[in-house]
């Protein structure tokens, strides 16, 4: 476990493992997103909303859209501090911003993600104001890992159909739903060849809905500028 500075943000110690890097030896965009997703959750607990202490009181806080820029790779066994804080809230989004750093502090990658309360069984947005716990979070609004705006994808009519995906046990999540940090693997899993010459340098994902265990994702991709792609996801109109 990791601590709070100046009770507003969250450090944590990690050391980049063999099973969290690539074949080229860096970290890969997926486990940034399970050092990100770790952290961000071990920073509520310390404010009394572990997951366990959420869904007690009948909420649970689900990913609306990540941004990540990779500014240096991080190396195969490499010491990196990750910190993370709650920047501020816009409507019913928790906006948090996240960053890897090496031991001296420089920032190797940069995150923002946006995150709103659900009812863990109907799904249904729970507003800030009906959730007063919410206010044991502290804010840190005049510290940005990166630069804010909204995070969007403006996917193309004319799309090419690649293949698809079934989502199995070991994608799920204790949601049920596929974990989010798969989403990264599925989305380099398409891009195979282009990743073999070219390292990704920024890496956004906007989710419009929840895949579960059994369900089969049909998966679309185009190259929109030179080595900018979009991928697409959707549900299997066969499923």
């Amino acid at each position: 476990m990791g601590f709070i500075n100046n009770n507003r943000e969250y450090i944590e110690n990690f050391n980049v493992k063999s099973y969290e890097s690539d074949m080229f030896e860096e970290l890969s965009i997926s486990s940034a997103m399970k050092y990100f997703q770790e952290i961000a959750g071990n920073h509520l607990s310390n404010f009394n909303m572990s997951y366990d202490e959420l869904r007690a009181d009948g909420v649970v806080f689900l990913l609306s859209s990540v941004f990540i820029k990779v500014i240096s790779p991080v190396h195969l066994g490499q010491n990196v501090k990750a910190i993370t804080w709650h920047k501020h809230t816009k409507g019913v989004r928790f906006i948090r911003h996240s960053e890897i750093c090496d031991e001296d502090g420089a920032s190797l990658f940069k995150c923002s993600s946006s995150w709103f309360l659900a009812d863990p069984q109907t799904h249904k947005i729970i507003r800030p104001k009906d959730f007063p716990k919410i206010k044991n979070i502290i804010s840190f609004p005049e510290k940005s890992a990166i630069d804010e705006g909204t995070i969007s994808i403006k996917c193309p009519e004319e799309i090419e159909l690649i293949g698809q995906r079934s989502v199995y046990f070991s994608d799920t999540d204790y949601n049920g739903h596929l974990n989010n940090t798969k989403y990264a693997d599925i989305i380099t899993d398409c891009l195979s060849n282009e990743l073999q010459s070219n390292r990704i340098a920024e890496f956004s994902l906007v989710f419009s809905g929840e895949v579960t265990l059994g369900e089969k994702i049909d998966l679309f991709k185009t190259c929109v500028s030179d080595n900018e792609y979009i991928i697409k996801g959707s549900r299997s109109k066969g499923r």
